[in-house]
């Protein structure tokens, strides 16, 4: 059964849109950053420190792939957030605190909500689809902030974004790993 939730987690992840992307990344991130709370309560440092490793695996994904050219003043504000974040994780390690780590998972939470909004705009939808079908479209709200080059893939292209995503939804809470 397990092999069954790996390749449809699999599908999904190859066949989502790069908006879908990005929010299935923010809600991994979100999701290991619970699962450390959860571990620190249990008082395990190894499983908290492997989650919120994770976390800024995603963080450092999201912040390489910001097109700062294109983007302009909101891909800049979005890295200075991406590096706060980071940060704060950081700290958060460090000093065992489940509060710098509820300051992160509301920020990313702010911007998940913020992004979904704008994937679900009709406008974006439309883009997406111009995009899905190869034609260069720029009536998207998110489109400029990602780079689609080969330095650094946008959401939804190459096998990191995926593992990052699957390695979310085969994880248990406090360093245990589910059986594959």
């Amino acid at each position: 059964m397990h092999n069954a939730a790996r390749a449809y987690l699999q599908t999904r992840v190859t066949t989502t849109g790069q908006g879908e992307i990005l929010l299935l990344l923010y809600d991994g991130c979100i999701n290991f950053l619970h699962k450390a709370k959860d571990c620190l309560a249990a008082n395990d440092m190894a499983g908290k420190g492997n989650y919120i490793s994770k976390a800024l695996d995603i963080v450092e994904e999201l912040t390489n792939t910001l097109d700062m050219e294109t983007g302009g003043p909101i891909a800049g504000n979005l890295l200075e957030l991406y590096r706060f974040c980071a940060r704060r994780l950081i700290q958060a390690n460090i000093k065992k605190s489940p509060e710098i780590v509820d300051e992160v998972v509301n920020i990313l939470g702010g911007l998940q909500s913020a992004f979904e909004a704008i994937v679900n705009l009709p406008e974006a939808r439309d883009a997406a689809a111009r995009l899905a079908a190869g034609q260069q479209g720029r009536a998207s709200a998110r489109q400029g902030l990602f780079s689609t080059g080969t330095a650094a893939p946008a959401p939804g292209n190459g096998t990191r974004w995926q593992s990052l995503y699957a390695k979310n939804m085969t994880s248990s809470p406090c360093g245990e790993q589910k059986p594959s």
